[in-house]
């Protein structure tokens, strides 16, 4: 049975100049009729509409939103393409459009004459001109539900409609529309501009309905002659309404309600007559098995339609079934570096002069003359070199399109030619991929002391097998070129050394490329992260055409490109099974377009030294992203079910390791009171010892007796005394009570909030990686509060950024800090912090993780130092230390320690004057105590530590006597008023919170790790070892639910402490940790260690066993934060989310209010929340007590 074939057409947003020109030009039909329609929107115009489609001077980049010309033009040229199609024996059993598109489908329907037609949309343009203000239309790639659930959009426009479940557009006030576009931008909500200058489908548009109704009452209307489906209405017209043709102007699409509608009635065949494309987008991802549907696209915007169009004919005339195994298929593949030569390019230049002129404005120089004629001989330089072959292969790419008329089955690119493959197939348009090229040329350049070489004549395995045994560690395999040409990257020194190396070992050829770096290898991380920051801006538009991938040798996917054009830089290319795949496909006809044949011939020895790559469609799909078995988990409570006996197996040895360990702790107390026992005769000689030193001291007792009970006489008359008055007091207390209600800016002490210029007694405390973030800080200063920028694990250029920020966004007055993290590895680090901190006036720090005060933190505080009005000593440089242990209180509570005063005097970095005040002030202004609290801790208990500590500081401050009290701050804990309060109620001047902070707008984590933590309960946090602090045993607190991390972290731990180097565990153990833990090994780890530790750490590492164990042990620390902080989705069971029970509180707190969602939780708005409960809470609390 013949399928049915679907028309389908497009509206407003679609249109561009030079739409259909290749068509207009090749196909007499199609010509025909685009003249025809023409004239008589001429004559009701006065303006041809043909001549301004394909206007001179201008090009399918520039904007086309006149609606007096896009109104026709949209119509003629899809109706004229309705038509050619008819003659030519394609003719439609259904006709759908949308918006403006209705009128098409109408006229191919015969519901309305084309005259009707043509005049009803070009009288409502011009009404819609003279009498409607100017708006826009946006397209949002999101549910639809966004709309209604957010305010700002829903207040903001009118959703007017829905192309598939992912997919809105929204219309509106220019001004409005922007703000909807900031709210995006801000949560990373891709949305598109349609080029339109009008809010179509909305109240915009009422100006015009009285008059518009009354145009289209004199319109007779007629039984469709072709079934009719209403994109306005979702359902098949048999009968059209009176007033349709005004509602399918002002009232919202519903396109997937319209397909299916069709689909109802059966198998259909869909061609897109729309300019763009849009349509058969629209339909697949409104079609559950689209795959077994065919949808054809005409025109696009690379002018493909006439090689388009004939695949229509072909395929669809007089056929019942498509078969396109007949024709031969095509692949397009584009050089990259190494392929540019002097000259390149040529008469191109001058073919698109639209397009040469925007790189040289993007660029900053001429692209011609760099590429003719190369004066400064720059264009063997990276920076140069890949935006040079770039715009080459784009245009050699769009002059072949000119001349074939056709449109590759598979495009790709070897290294920078890949992104020449991805504008081929329409990811971004030629400026974004120039931007792209751009900027990822300027990293690549940035690389140093780096080459590669080629080395022909080995197949991998034996290159493999030459590096490993000759130690070439530090080089890795850049491209997989052919069978037998592999290119190798590394430090220009082992690249040199290698040469003499596979020269002897049979190598035809070894020859040093001349690049500038180490490309595609480890050494390219840093260009990596920071291109990925730079991807994080550019939007991607959904590919015509498979893209095969350097990284995996397999098709892209259109939401992995900027993953993979981020691991491009540091990964190998693997152009040999690129090829193969292709060469799977069938008979494929694989052509080189750009400068140069070198992909021609690499091509060539592929086909005769390979075979073909069969890969099943099942494999394809899934290679992406691979079923990763950790992640089929389920948590309850805390132990994790698997579908496979090996993990669970995994549970079970931990918490028997556990049970082990209770046991032999009760072992080891029975074995020292046992001890204890027999020690009893030395016991007794020393109670003889100590009772003769009693009685020596009787006298003295009795004496200090008789004095105590004189003043308990005094004191029991002075209590009878008092008693009489006891009940008035009472009462006075309690009316005292009700009439003084405590505030929530009242809460903490005077002191401290008046030298921080605060608010409120409130603090957000650092976390890790910039988690508490720049704008965290900046929300929290601008309310009242004071927040601290996490700096820990961050580059020097991230922290100096950041302070550039605070300091640019916030007020003069408005308090701010950053963190310093004690460093026991890179402490030259600590000291650049400082030096950071020193030279832009950062006034506040809080120094976390230290166990003793170090000269980073003593220079700080003393260049600060300076003597007040009345003579006391004070500091503008304020530090907080956040301490657990009460002998670390009593280091920072000192004075700077005279041994590293003396060491910066000698040093010249410190006065003689600073050294000397400094014996006059403390280390710190403030104490902060920290409790159960998520990240580093002790286990500490509020309750024990808060009195113990405040007695100190009270001695302390006595002891050197201080000019002014050191202030104590509570942390850990503190989610709801009820911990706050107690916090207050210990004596707290201040208190922190950190846990419920992560899980907010403002903090930089991924938006999976809050979707976790908003789950999160009080029983849902376990103890781990803490990475940076990993060989002392210090611990964390993080997240346990639906999580491995902590039962992983614990048992390296137990490891490193049981054994003293890798070859000590067993086997089974050892292929556990690499395959399941790490997913690679331990020679990979600690050959990437090499490249961030010192090398002095590496040579020590090297030399002791052990250590090299706790680094390689350590790196998957790091490694499970990245994985936080990114989302992956690979490794999700990995994460490592510092969390304490305050968030598990928190959550409960907030459970049934607009704050249960993260989305509604800004810090500022959760600071106040807890100060004004805890304040109130206070209140209710004195007033119970007193009565």
């Amino acid at each position: 049975m013949k399928e049915s074939i679907v028309f389908m057409f497009s509206g407003q947003g679609s249109q561009y100049y030079q739409m259909g020109k290749n068509l207009f030009s090749n196909n007499q039909t199609f010509r025909k009729w685009m003249l025809e329609l023409d004239n008589i929107a001429e004559n009701i115009m006065g303006e041809s509409v043909v001549k301004e489609i394909y206007h001179g001077k201008k090009g399918k980049v520039d904007v086309f939103n006149q609606i007096r010309f896009t109104h026709p033009a949209l119509f003629i040229i899809q109706y004229a393409l309705a038509q050619t199609l008819i003659e030519d024996g394609i003719t439609p059993s259904y006709v759908v459009g949308t918006s403006l598109g209705e009128f098409v489908a109408a006229a191919v329907g015969n519901v309305i004459s084309v005259k009707e037609a043509l005049e009803g949309v070009i009288y409502h343009a011009k009404l819609t001109e003279e009498n409607c203000s100017k708006g826009g239309m946006t397209a949002v790639i999101n549910k639809s539900n966004l709309f209604f659930d957010t305010p700002i959009i829903r207040d903001h426009s009118e959703l007017v409609g829905v192309n598939y479940d992912n997919h809105f557009v929204i219309s509106g006030e220019v001004n409005k529309l922007k703000k909807i576009h900031e709210y995006l931008n801000i949560n990373g909500i891709v949305y598109q501009e349609l080029p339109v200058t009008y809010g179509f489908h909305s109240y915009l548009m009422d100006p015009i309905e009285e008059a518009y109704k009354d145009f289209i009452s004199k319109i007779k209307y007629h039984q469709p002659s072709i079934t009719f489906v209403s994109s306005q209405k979702g359902l098949v017209l048999k009968e059209i309404p009176k007033d349709y043709f005004w509602d399918i102007t002002r009232k919202p699409i519903n396109f997937p309600m319209a397909i299916e509608a069709i689909e109802k009635q059966g198998r259909s065949v869909y061609l897109d007559l729309g300019p763009s494309g849009t349509l058969a987008n629209f339909a697949k991802q409104n079609i559950n098995n689209h795959k077994e549907r065919e949808i054809f696209v005409t025109f696009n915007l690379f002018g493909q339609e006439v090689m388009n169009y004939k695949k229509i004919i072909e395929t669809l005339n007089n056929n019942d079934e498509i078969n396109m195994e007949e024709r031969k298929m095509v692949a397009y593949v584009f050089p990259g570096q190494g392929s540019q030569q002097k000259g390149m390019g040529g008469e191109l230049f001058d073919e698109f002069p639209k397009l040469i002129s925007k790189a040289d404005e993007i660029l900053g120089y001429s692209i011609k003359e760099l590429c003719m004629e190369d004066n400064k001989n720059q264009l063997g330089q990276t920076e140069f070199t890949q935006p040079a072959l770039y715009v080459v292969n784009g245009l050699s790419y769009l002059k072949k399109m000119k001349e074939t008329g056709g449109t590759p089955d598979y495009v790709a690119g070897h290294s920078l030619g890949e992104y020449s493959a991805l504008f081929a197939a329409g990811a971004f348009d030629f400026e974004t991929g120039l931007k792209l090229v751009k900027k990822r040329g300027e990293l690549m350049s940035k690389a140093m002391n780096g080459t590669m070489a080629a080395v022909i004549g080995l197949e991998e395995g034996r290159v493999k097998e030459i590096l490993a045994e000759n130690n070439f560690d530090s080089i890795d395999i850049a491209n997989y070129n052919t069978p037998s040409q592999i290119v190798i990257s590394g430090p220009k020194e082992y690249i040199e050394k290698a040469k003499s190396v596979f020269e002897n070992a049979g190598a035809r050829m070894y020859a040093i490329l001349k690049v500038s770096g180490a490309f595609h290898s480890r050494y390219m991380e840093a260009a990596k992260e920071e291109f990925s920051k730079f991807l994080e801006g550019i939007s991607f538009t959904e590919m015509s055409v498979p893209v095969i991938s350097n990284v995996l040798a397999r098709p892209y996917k259109q939401d992995s490109i900027k993953k993979y054009l981020a691991d491009q830089i540091t990964h190998s290319v693997k152009w040999t099974e690129s090829i193969r795949y292709l060469m799977g496909k069938g008979d494929v006809v694989i052509e080189q377009v750009g400068p140069g044949t070198v992909l021609t011939g690499l091509v060539k020895n592929i086909l005769k030294e390979a075979q073909p790559l069969i890969v099943d469609e099942e494999e394809e799909n899934t290679q992406e992203a691979p079923l990763v078995l950790e992640e089929k988990v389920e948590q309850i409570q805390d132990a994790p079910l698997f579908v496979e006996e090996k993990e669970k197996q995994e549970v079970l040895e931990i918490q028997a390791d556990k049970k082990a360990k209770v046991k032999e702790e009760k072992v080891k107390e029975a074995k020292v009171k046992e001890e204890k026992i027999k020690d009893v005769k030395q016991v007794k000689e020393v109670k003889q010892e100590k009772q003769e030193k009693q009685e020596k001291q009787e006298k003295q007792v009795k004496e200090v007796r008789q004095a105590k009970e004189a003043k308990e006489v005094k004191a029991k008359e002075e209590i009878a005394e008092a008693s009489n008055d006891i009940h008035e007091k009472k009462s006075a207390v309690v009316e005292a009570a009700g009439k003084y209600k405590i505030s929530a800016s009242s809460l903490g002490d005077d002191q401290f909030k008046k030298e921080n210029n605060l608010k409120y007694a409130y603090i957000t405390g650092s976390m890790y990686k910039g988690i508490s973030s720049k704008e965290m800080v900046v929300k929290m200063g601008k309310a009242g509060f004071m927040g601290f920028y996490g700096t820990g694990g961050l580059m020097k250029n991230e922290i100096e950024e950041a302070i550039k920020y605070i300091q640019g966004e916030l007020s003069e007055g408005q308090s701010y800090g950053m963190n310093i993290l004690y460093n026991p590895v890179e402490v030259n680090k600590e000291n650049e912090t400082i030096d950071l901190y020193l030279e832009y006036g950062v006034r506040n720090i809080e120094a976390s993780a230290y166990m003793s005060v170090n000269s980073s933190l003593v220079r700080y505080r003393l260049k600060g130092l300076k003597r007040d009005k009345d003579g006391k000593v004070f500091s503008e440089n304020k530090i907080i230390a956040k301490i657990s242990r009460p002998e670390v209180a009593e280091a920072f509570l000192s004075p700077a320690p005279e041994k590293i005063t003396n060491k910066l005097l000698e040093e010249n970095k410190i006065t003689s004057i600073e050294a000397e005040l400094s014996k006059e002030i403390a280390m710190v202004d403030a104490i902060c105590i920290e409790a159960d609290s998520g990240g580093h801790t002790d286990q500490g208990v509020a309750y024990a530590l808060m009195p113990a500590i405040i007695k100190l500081r009270d001695e302390m401050v006595s002891k050197f006597n201080y000019g002014r009290k050191i202030n104590i701050g509570a942390a850990g804990g503190i989610g709801t008023p009820e911990a706050a309060a107690a916090a207050f109620i210990l004596g707290a001047d201040f208190i922190v919170t950190g846990s419920i902070n992560q899980c907010s707008v403002e903090a930089r984590t991924s938006d999976e790790v809050k979707d976790l933590l908003q789950q999160a309960n009080v029983q849902d946090t376990e103890y781990a070892p803490a990475g940076d602090m990993f060989e002392i045993g210090a611990r964390v607190q993080v997240l346990k639910k639906g999580l491995f991390f902590p039962a992983r972290a614990n048992k390296l731990y137990e490891l490193y402490r049981q054994y003293n180097s890798l070859d000590e565990i067993d086997e089974k153990t050892k292929n556990q940790i690499q395959e399941r833990y790490f997913k690679k090994s331990f020679e990979e780890i600690f050959k990437d260690a090499k490249e961030y530790y010192p090398q002095e750490e590496i040579e020590k590492a090297e030399r002791n066993p052990k250590q090299k164990m706790a680094m390689i042990f350590k790196w998957y620390f790091g490694h499970s934060t990245r994985l936080a902080l990114s989302g992956s989705p690979e490794q999700k069971v990995d994460y490592q989310i510092h969390c304490g029970p305050a968030l598990g509180a928190f959550n409960q707190w907030v459970k049934g209010t607009e704050m249960e969602d993260w989305k509604n939780r800004n810090v500022d708005k959760i600071g106040e929340k807890i100060m004004e409960g805890t304040a109130e809470l206070l209140t209710k609390r004195i007033i119970a007590l007193t009565k």
